[in-house]
């Protein structure tokens, strides 16, 4: 082979190549797309469960129930002064 055919070959080689890779340019834009569309349902769907879940739990009950008890807990005097009027 000459250095000319062998030039010829590699380019066409190259150009192989490189139609490949701008095939795949919208076959990686597709894929891309469609990966971020598909998490993105799965999050929608762990969302909707979690809320789903969690409107069966009667949260007004329990919340007021922890609060009590916590306020229950608080020594309202000291943080609240009474304060004392002295009459003469």
């Amino acid at each position: 082979m000459t250095p000319d055919q062998e030039i010829l070959e590699e380019l066409k080689k190259i150009n192989q190549q490189l139609a490949k890779q701008n095939h795949g340019l919208a076959d990686s834009f597709l894929s891309g797309f469609l990966h971020t569309l598909g998490v993105l349902i799965c999050y929608l769907i762990i969302i909707f469960a979690g809320l789903y879940f969690a409107s069966k739990f009667n949260w007004t009950q329990i919340l007021s129930q922890q609060f009590e008890s916590i306020m229950s807990q608080v020594n309202w005097s000291k943080i609240v002064p009474v304060p004392t009027i002295k009459l003469n």
